[in-house]
């Protein structure tokens, strides 16, 4: 897990350069600036929600899906506040915006998906010992 927030750390560093010093890249200073904005939100976002699921990873099964849905709640939140303001505001072009703020999170939501798997993997396997296919065991299977 600490792969995937020291990642969005990056990520969210990245994106608060672009959006903080847009002129250091080719392209129109506005949508740069939109782009790094968004990338932003969408690293901040995804850094939160990892470590409240980092928080119930090795507790039972009900505790960490709360986390799991409470993470998921507290990123929709960030993100309609975030596309809300950026609208109403009108400070920051929007489809630059959230071509940033999808990228970051869907980048990052990958990341922490299969860090997730392979930590809870590790886990149940290390909870049940090694686990053995039947055939490994010299047991017969159906049919046979």
């Amino acid at each position: 897990m600490r792969s995937v927030i020291l990642l969005a750390a990056a990520v969210g560093l990245a994106g608060g350069v672009a959006a903080g010093a847009p002129h250091l890249f080719p392209a129109d200073p506005g949508s740069v600036r939109g782009v790094g904005t968004g990338a932003l939100v969408g690293a901040a976002a995804s850094l939160a929600g990892a470590l409240l699921v980092r928080t119930q990873l090795a507790a039972r099964q009900a505790r960490f899906l709360a986390a799991v849905f409470g993470a998921m709640l507290l990123r929709l939140t960030l993100f309609g506040i975030a596309v809300a303001a950026v609208a109403v505001t009108g400070t920051l072009p929007i489809a630059p915006f959230l071509l940033g703020l999808a990228g970051a999170y869907l980048g990052l939501q990958a990341a922490e998906v299969m860090r997730l798997h392979r930590t809870s993997a590790g886990m149940v396997q290390g909870a049940a010992g090694t686990v053995a296919s039947a055939g490994q065991r010299g047991e017969k299977g159906r049919g046979e």
